[in-house]
């Protein structure tokens, strides 16, 4: 299976448990870091793991869940670049801080 219907949940789990970490070891809490904030930084670790699996071996969609990943993908990047493709590493470095704020 995969866990597109519980994704909102599981986000929203994992980020009361961090604040909660973060409040028990008198790091930070709420203010440190929004729920909108931590979403992004868990697109673009998605983005980057998809990046490490298509470099080291390959991969291709093969389950409605992949697809959907893929559409899923598609949609960040497009957040991210504009829908086009950036000309150097600057600009690239550029639109990932712009994404993560």
């Amino acid at each position: 299976g995969d866990f597109w219907s519980s994704e909102s949940d599981l986000l929203q789990t994992y980020y009361d448990e961090l604040i909660s970490q973060l409040i028990a070891q008198r790091k930070g809490g709420p203010s440190t870091l929004s729920f909108a904030e931590f979403v992004r930084h868990y697109e673009l670790a998605r983005l980057d793991m998809t990046r490490h699996w298509l470099s080291k071996h390959g991969w291709v969609a093969s389950t409605s869940g992949e697809a959907q990943l893929v559409r899923v993908l598609e949609e960040s990047m497009d957040r991210l670049d504009g829908g086009s493709s950036l000309a150097n590493q600057e600009e690239y470095l550029a639109a990932l801080e712009r994404f993560a704020r």
